[in-house]
């Protein structure tokens, strides 16, 4: 076979058109973005806390999880791996630090004094 078209043809390689339609079909499902003031892009410091909690302490799956407080996977393992690194203060959001942050009775200060 010495023609490309015929190779094609005989072998069955997939056309542009049906490379694009499957490409298509294969893409992955769009997750709706939500920054609104109930629903922040940067989580608190106790929102992250509560879905580790439920995760490894309660044994809760991180999908249902992340399901529920509407944050990804991605995300509750990344939190969990800054926590395990440097704490609850690994946690916090730099942009969203004020001084106060760090009350006695806070999340954070009361995990800090523990540690």
């Amino acid at each position: 076979m010495r023609s490309v078209t015929k190779t094609v043809r005989t072998l069955w390689y997939p056309t542009k058109r049906i490379h694009d339609e499957c490409k298509q079909e294969k893409q992955r499902k769009v997750i709706e973005l939500i920054n609104t003031k109930t629903h922040p892009r940067n989580p608190s410091v106790e929102v992250k806390m509560d879905a580790l909690h439920r995760c490894f302490k309660l044994g809760e799956s991180i999908k249902s999880v992340s399901q529920d407080i509407g944050y990804t996977r991605a995300s509750i393992y990344a939190w969990r791996k800054k926590y395990l690194k440097k704490g609850a203060v690994a946690l916090m959001n730099k942009k969203n630090i004020k001084p106060e942050t760090l009350k006695e009775g806070s999340v954070a200060f009361n995990t800090e004094v523990e540690n």
